[in-house]
């Protein structure tokens, strides 16, 4: 509000100070006309020049001879000649003082949405609190399987004719857990910068995140996040043996916790790549 009530402010000004001190402004008719004199000025001179001067065009001249010659040459118009305080300012602009502190405040904004992309750690101090995942209890409805429930879920779930790809399972998150619960994990690598990973809850397993395509339960008798991995410790007489999953809860959860058998590798696109080149500081700052 501040900035938009200064508006025309500064030409308000220029014409009482014309008025004052007895100069033409330079617009309308009187813009025209003094550019019309600009342009013809020179036009009975038989010494004007007809180019810009060359790189060896200065040898012979003298120094102040030069140096009319270059202004003569930023000179494109009528205003370029005039002083600084008898140029003419926008109907429509603004005071400077107004201008300046919000050019601040915008650049300071942009700053503060930038360091939140580029900076894990500012974006973590601003948008979140630290949370004890010891002391996080996670309700028994949560993290509990009900079969009907599912099948219910599955059945919408094929109904939409997007997901009726080949090899492609439902995603069983719980897509509305309790706001009371962390919603995002904190990554700090041996090497390389900070990552923070959306937390993500599924029945059976609790509190998940996915790092690097794999993922990863919290172990709350360790209060460890555990990497989850294919039993690969099997006798050959328990492979012989072995005749599958005995029972629906056991396929399930077995889904949940290994998801499908496919091997897929998830493609960057066109938009995410272009924002991430956009948004990197030597671009910006560039």
């Amino acid at each position: 509000m501040w900035v938009t009530s200064t508006i025309g402010e500064p030409y308000r000004l220029f014409l009482e100070k014309a008025d004052r001190e007895g100069f033409e402004v330079m617009e309308g008719s009187t813009k025209l006309r003094a550019e019309l004199e600009h342009s013809f000025a020179d036009i009975n001179d038989p010494n004007r020049r007809t180019k810009k001067l060359g790189w060896f065009d200065w040898m012979d001249m003298d120094i102040e001879e030069l140096a009319a010659e270059k202004k003569k040459d930023k000179e494109k118009s009528v205003l370029d000649s005039l002083p600084k305080n008898m140029r003419v300012p926008s109907k429509y602009a603004a005071n400077f003082t107004p201008s300046l502190i919000l050019g601040i405040l915008v650049l300071m904004h942009a700053l503060v949405l930038l360091m939140q992309y580029w900076s894990v750690a500012f974006l973590v101090w601003i948008n979140y609190r630290e949370m004890d995942a010891e002391a996080t209890e996670l309700p028994d409805t949560l993290v509990e399987l009900d079969l009907e429930e599912d099948e219910m879920r599955i059945a919408a779930w094929k109904k939409n004719p997007k997901n009726n790809n080949k090899g492609e399972m439902m995603d069983r998150a719980i897509s509305n857990p309790p706001s009371n619960l962390p919603t995002h994990a904190r990554i700090v690598p041996a090497k390389g910068r900070h990552v923070l990973v959306t937390i993500e809850y599924y029945p059976t397993l609790g509190m998940t995140f996915e790092y690097h395509r794999r993922r990863y339960v919290y172990d709350a008798d360790n209060s460890t996040w555990t990497k989850i991995r294919c039993r690969t410790a099997f006798s050959c007489d328990f492979l012989e043996t072995w005749a599958g999953f005995d029972s629906d809860m056991h396929l399930v959860s077995g889904q949940i916790r290994y998801g499908p058998n496919a091997f897929s590798v998830k493609q960057p696109t066109f938009t995410e790549l272009y924002k991430a080149q956009l948004l990197s500081p030597f671009t910006v700052f560039q």
